[in-house]
């Protein structure tokens, strides 16, 4: 008998915490969760997670420029197929990141959506 491998959809999260953010005490329980949550996904292999600081929410890709490059750059070179963004993105942020990025991405809503 031949075993056949299933191909898993390689996973990276990524978790924006606003600066004055107090959601969360500690970052490592931030990027906790949304590890949790993505590792309860079937038929997905988590690569890596990056927890993200920000000002603000930029309106045209969410992140600043550099770190939409910074990022790009990291999940060229980990072969993402995949991207949660454990937080809530607007539709167009999602289409341009994932044009840049050349992956598909979920935010935290279609996330969730996946379980139900």
């Amino acid at each position: 008998m031949i075993a056949l491998k299933k191909n898993k959809t390689t996973v990276w999260v990524i978790q924006p915490k606003l600066k004055f953010e107090i959601r969360f005490d500690n970052d490592d329980d931030l990027i906790n969760e949304a590890v949790s949550l993505t590792q309860a996904l079937p038929g997905c292999d988590l690569i890596g997670s990056t927890l993200v600081k920000i000002e603000k929410h930029r309106p045209k890709e969410f992140f600043g420029k550099g770190k939409v490059e910074e990022l790009a750059s990291i999940l060229k070179l980990n072969k993402i197929q995949l991207v949660i963004i454990n937080g809530q993105i607007s539709p167009i942020q999602q289409q341009n990141l994932e044009k840049k990025w050349k992956v598909k991405i979920l935010d935290r809503t279609a996330l969730i959506r996946n379980f139900f």
